[in-house]
């Protein structure tokens, strides 16, 4: 998230995406939905903009 301005990347930790956390694209398109694990196993989806998800990079990993 290092292209982000400091305001968007405090939103987007906020809403519980930062480094090392593990994802799953549930969309691509506008708007893109990422599904956010949670360490208990839960986890929350968010909605973002393509300006916005367009400077997000993941790392695939397989289990």
């Amino acid at each position: 998230m290092a292209d982000l301005d400091a305001k968007d990347a405090a939103l987007l930790r906020a809403m519980g995406l930062s480094p090392n956390v593990r994802v799953r694209v549930c969309r691509r398109g506008t708007p893109c939905i990422l599904e956010i694990m949670g360490r208990e196993g839960c986890g929350c989806r968010i909605g973002l903009a393509p300006e916005l998800a367009r400077c997000i990079f993941i790392d695939s990993v397989n289990d």
